[in-house]
């Protein structure tokens, strides 16, 4: 009996220390921990995160997601699919799988293609945005206790803002909302300026300062992006802009 203890043992330890789990998205980029994804629509094509959980060991591991935490929503609508299973709403606390067992993926390959994280609701239940849905991924071992280096990330709805919304805010009015090299701005107070993917990666930090600026983005690739502006308190309001 001490000697099948010990054999467990070692080969757990052997487990923890070779058992990989890497997330990526659907694109190749790697997600990683802390990660936040903004969206400014509902959109199923624009709004769906779509991701594969990667094993990149020799081994099989078990990975789990579970719903951490909300904040400003209810947690429905929300679409949340993984390894095969299909949530319509979500709570804190609530995993994928629901049993304690992970899903199983083999060596070298990945959870599948239909994993994805989908916002529905258009309205905060506080009235104030953004709504954030926090989610980790987590390996387990055979008995389904948590090990290794959990990935926590953030799926956030910022809100849908046009441009009129933007000159309401008193924040900085966008002058052109398609851009091929420049975009223009006029800012009503010094402010920040941040441009993000649609899959939530950050592009491009600058400083606004009051009255018009020209901010070059003719390194970006051709595509949908956010431009986020934030005042000195911490009010954000955001648009979306065509990269051509």
């Amino acid at each position: 009996m001490k000697k099948r203890i010990i054999l467990f043992a070692a080969f757990f330890c052997y487990f923890l220390g070779y058992s990989q789990m890497v997330v990526k998205l659907h694109d190749g980029t790697e997600v990683h921990n802390g990660d936040v994804f903004t969206f400014n629509t509902v959109d199923e094509e624009s709004a769906t995160l779509k991701f594969r959980v990667h094993n990149n060991s020799t081994d099989y591991i078990s990975v789990k997601i579970e719903c951490t935490s909300l904040e400003n929503t209810d947690g429905e609508p929300f679409q949340f699919c993984y390894g095969g299973t299909c949530l319509y709403a979500v709570v804190e606390g609530r995993t994928l799988p629901m049993e304690p067992g992970g899903f199983p993926i083999a060596p070298g390959s990945h959870s599948g293609d239909g994993d994805h994280f989908w916002n529905l609701r258009t309205e905060s239940t506080t009235g104030v945005f953004p709504m954030n849905y926090n989610f980790k991924f987590f390996m387990v071992d055979p008995l389904g206790n948590e090990y290794g280096d959990p990935i926590n990330v953030t799926y956030r709805y910022a809100g849908a803002l046009a441009v009129n919304d933007v000159n309401q805010q008193n924040i900085a009015t966008i002058k052109n909302t398609v851009v091929k090299d420049v975009l223009h701005l006029e800012s009503k107070i010094n402010t920040t300026l941040q441009i993000v993917e649609i899959s939530g990666k950050v592009v491009h930090t600058s400083k606004l300062i009051k009255g018009d600026n020209s901010v070059n983005l003719q390194n970006l690739t051709s595509g949908m992006y956010i431009v986020n502006i934030a005042n000195a308190a911490g009010k954000m309001i955001s648009n979306k802009i065509i990269k051509k």
